[in-house]
């Protein structure tokens, strides 16, 4: 059974095999020998930003130059609202918006949608 490491690794090598490349993004916060909090990843300045704004899993450039933002899912992941989901459209509009590709992806396959239509694995 396929997992969500699974997709990424695939939607990686599709978007290499369409020309596009991308990279992982890594959000997240750790404290230092100090144990002053440093945040990683893009989009996420702070904890409250990162609750209504999430950054996609991988980040990267399709094949005409344009940002491609996708964000990983196990297979069969269907949308459900939830505020993690929620804030992570909020970046993939932010994306759309500025004229990028982005979008959810559940297969490698949802990478060809993305380029194609802006549209991932969920019609968000």
């Amino acid at each position: 059974m396929q997992t969500e490491t699974d997709v990424k690794n695939l939607c990686r090598m599709r978007a290499q095999e369409l020309g596009a490349v991308l990279w992982r993004n890594n959000v997240g916060a750790i404290k230092d020998a100090r144990g002053i909090p440093v945040r990683f990843g893009l989009a996420n300045d702070s904890a409250n930003l990162n609750d209504v704004f999430k950054s996609s899993d991988l980040i990267g450039m399709a094949p005409d130059g344009r940002l491609l933002a996708v964000e990983c899912k196990e297979p069969g992941w269907v949308w459900k609202g939830t505020p993690h989901e929620q804030a992570q459209l909020n970046f993939i509009r932010e994306v759309r918006t500025r004229g990028g590709f982005a979008g959810f992806a559940a297969a490698p396959g949802d990478v060809d949608r993305i380029l194609r239509t802006g549209k991932g694995a969920c019609d968000v």
